[in-house]
């Protein structure tokens, strides 16, 4: 939990340093747009995204104590921005000896049988 407070925190300084002079109730979609402007040019979608969820939540919180009346990273579309998504395919599971070994390590895993269910759960699904 603490590391995802760290990687928040440098996405705060980003905004401290954009928004430091506007008053939180005044800032629009295009104030956060051009704050997040580096992101969108160098086509670095994971991290628009998580410094737009970021702000979501900042001003989820700036309603609940009045400080603002609308959350403006709400409206933001990162599909009209970037497009949809690349996939990635990874190779599937060729070599039944390989995984057989690989299901039975699962299945003699004796630590949290959530992490074993959900490792037998993406093994049955990938095959």
């Amino acid at each position: 939990m603490q590391d995802h407070y760290k990687k928040a925190l440098i996405y705060f300084k980003l905004f401290i340093e954009y928004f430091v002079k506007m008053e939180v109730g005044k800032i629009n979609k295009s104030d956060i747009l051009r704050s997040l402007a580096k992101y969108e040019k160098e086509q670095k979608r994971a991290s628009f995204v998580k410094a737009t969820n970021i702000l979501k939540v900042f001003f989820a919180w700036a309603i609940e104590k009045n400080i603002c009346e609308y959350n403006p990273a709400s409206t933001i579309n990162t599909f009209a921005l970037f497009g949809k998504a690349k996939e990635t395919h990874h190779m599937h599971l060729s070599n039944l000896i390989k995984v057989i070994a690989l299901k039975n390590s699962i299945v003699n895993y004796y630590g949290s049988y959530q992490l074993r269910l959900c490792a037998l759960l993406q093994l049955y699904i990938a095959t």
